[in-house]
């Protein structure tokens, strides 16, 4: 027991120093949307809409095809104990990543009884540079909260026929069920279950098999996981296919699972964007030389079933855990990193049971100790790309001249700091590569505006609408763009579409109201600045809304404007936001006493 203690401290130690920099790290990537920006993670009552309302619920912006409650509900957690702090979400992915390394070597140990072997293995997941994404990523965290239940629920399936065989088969199915509402990808667990249970049969540990009866519970709380899954999302695949094509997708995924492979061995260099394009036909080299390595490996599992069974338990284990981002149900992306976190407990759990059955130990130990600093060096490396956004993007651009999206980072980067020519050089780039991008033509737009190239923006701007018919961002772009060459009309219904196509979106609502008092009517402005303050968002935008209608009011109804001066005070006091109280109260006496102003 003292050595599994030292073994955990030394997990606990090393984790800490590959993901040191993760403690300093901002918020990236998607994380603006997810975390920093969702009103949704703001307010408990927004819980139930996490189970029945995704689309409209687990983002700042409306985000199909993801259904992951249990991470939006972490990150009310998260907001609710320390606010918008990027460390303490940074410390809980790491956090969660540790956990999953100690299971993992509970898991092994389980599996062949030798703390050394399952030391290695969870050394071997900890330090992997692959697994960086899943971890410095917030909104990653679906991918270690699926993980961290997943192998929960595989321990407590392993134990189920222990004298506590009830506890562990019903630890096992509630597991199942937190996995599946962290992320999509812990449906293949049942077959995850059934491989290990068949990997333990290979010495006669017939004691840690769970039952049949379990088995056809995990398929049927699995099974009825999708149906539901399918309810609330009104459909099972996230996009089209590639290539709008079953066969082109089918083809270059040969590619993308050959990239895989290679990833779990020579992890570097690491993407965020891995640029593909498509394969038409199985004659295309590529796709070739990957089909003849997954079949020689897949070869070497067959031979493997009727011997050790330790290499054909994890390429299996490798091939069930990617199913789920295989696009044969599509999703938005072809290979990400992120996606590797579970398969990669294979190769793990492979390398730590071969170390615990290898009969030249020396040798063993030296190749451990030649690849753990080498793989541990390049997780910190990463890390700390993965600190700051231009590090992060240009690093991502150097390696993939052809990423738009990390061209149109770029661009948003160097426009929020206000260097509109270095932006517009990133976003023309970006719009180059695909010019159906709708966030370069959306940057180009903009800053063409800042520039005062207005003929330019307008272009891009119609290129955005047509490409995004349905994006209010668009539409607002639109409007005020409209209201700026006098087009009061063209600019109130351009607002008014982006209302009703994102009805909780406070900067629709704002500038509806804004531009309906250019047009003098008081009345119809103030109730929408009433109903930007009422959809959420921050409260110090949602108290402007609030002066903003009031000061509406004034013009067309001087009781109604008196009620608004005192929401926004109560406002104020509840929110703990400073304002000219004096200013307000005296603009309520003389509105009481019959003046306006």
């Amino acid at each position: 027991m003292k050595r599994v203690r030292l073994h955990l401290a030394l997990l606990a130690t090393a984790v800490a120093a590959a993901y040191w920099p993760a403690f300093t790290a901002g918020f990236m990537y998607d994380d603006r949307f997810f975390v920093q920006e969702n009103p949704s993670i703001r307010q408990w009552s927004s819980v139930p809409s996490y189970f029945t309302a995704p689309v409209v619920s687990q983002a700042s912006v409306r985000w199909h095809g993801i259904w992951r409650p249990l991470r939006s509900l972490s990150f009310l957690a998260d907001y609710k104990l320390w606010g918008l702090n990027p460390a303490a979400f940074h410390g809980v992915n790491v956090a969660l990543h540790l956990a999953n390394v100690f299971l993992l070597y509970c898991l092994v140990l389980l599996l062949s009884g030798n703390a050394a072997a399952a030391l290695a293995a969870a050394l071997l997941f900890a330090l992997h540079p692959v697994q960086t994404e899943a971890v410095a990523w917030v909104s990653s965290r679906g991918d270690l909260q699926a993980a961290l239940f997943s192998l929960g629920s595989l321990l407590l399936f392993l134990k189920a026929s222990g004298p506590r065989r009830g506890w562990a088969a019903g630890g096992s199915l509630v597991c199942l069920a937190l996995a599946l509402l962290s992320k999509e990808s812990a449906i293949v667990l049942p077959a995850l279950a059934m491989l290990t249970g068949w990997l333990s049969r290979r010495k006669g540990s017939e004691a840690l098999v769970g039952n049949r009866i379990l088995i056809g519970g995990f398929w049927i709380l699995a099974g009825s996981y999708f149906l539901i899954r399918r309810w609330v999302l009104g459909a099972a695949g996230q996009c089209p296919y590639w290539g709008e094509s079953f066969w082109t997708t089918a083809v270059t995924m040969i590619r993308v699972a050959g990239d895989y492979v290679r990833l779990l061995v020579w992890p570097w260099p690491l993407h965020v964007d891995y640029v593909y394009h498509l394969s038409t036909t199985l004659l295309d080299w590529r796709v070739i030389g990957c089909a003849a390595l997954l079949a020689a490996l897949t070869a070497l599992a067959l031979r493997d079933a009727r011997r050790t069974r330790i290499f054909a338990w994890a390429w299996g284990w490798f091939v069930i855990a990617l199913l789920p981002v295989s696009n044969l149900i599509p999703i938005t992306t072809l290979l990400a990193e992120r996606f590797l976190y579970l398969p990669l407990i294979g190769l793990a759990g492979w390398a730590g049971l071969r170390w615990g059955e290898c009969h030249r130990p020396r040798l063993a130990r030296l190749l451990l100790i030649a690849v753990l600093p080498g793989f541990a060096g390049l997780t910190f490396i990463r890390n700390l790309e993965w600190r700051e956004p231009f590090t992060f993007w240009r690093a991502e651009a150097a390696r993939s001249p052809g990423s738009f999206i990390a061209q149109g980072y770029l661009g948003g980067l160097h426009e929020q700091a206000g260097n509109a020519d270095s932006a517009l050089f990133h976003y023309t780039r970006a719009a180059s590569v695909e010019p159906a991008d709708p966030i370069a033509q959306a940057g180009l737009s903009r800053v063409n505006t800042m520039l005062g190239r207005h003929g330019q923006a307008r272009t891009a701007l119609d290129r955005w609408l047509t490409l995004s018919p349905n994006d209010a961002d668009a539409w607002i772009t639109d409007g005020i763009a409209r209201s700026g060459a006098g087009d009061l009309a063209g600019s109130e219904a351009s607002f008014r579409r982006a209302a009703a196509l994102a009805p909780e979106s406070p900067n629709a609502w704002r500038n509806l109201g804004l531009g309906l008092r250019d047009q003098q009517r008081h009345r119809e402005a103030a109730d929408a600045f009433t109903r930007a303050a009422g959809v959420g968002g921050d409260a110090g935008a949602a108290m402007q809304s609030l002066i903003q209608a009031a000061l509406s009011w004034e013009q067309a109804d001087r009781i109604r404007a008196a009620s608004a001066w005192r929401d926004a005070l109560r406002f104020a006091a509840a929110h703990r936001l400073e304002v000219n109280r004096g200013f307000i109260e005296t603009r309520i006496r003389r509105l009481e006493a019959g003046g306006v102003k």
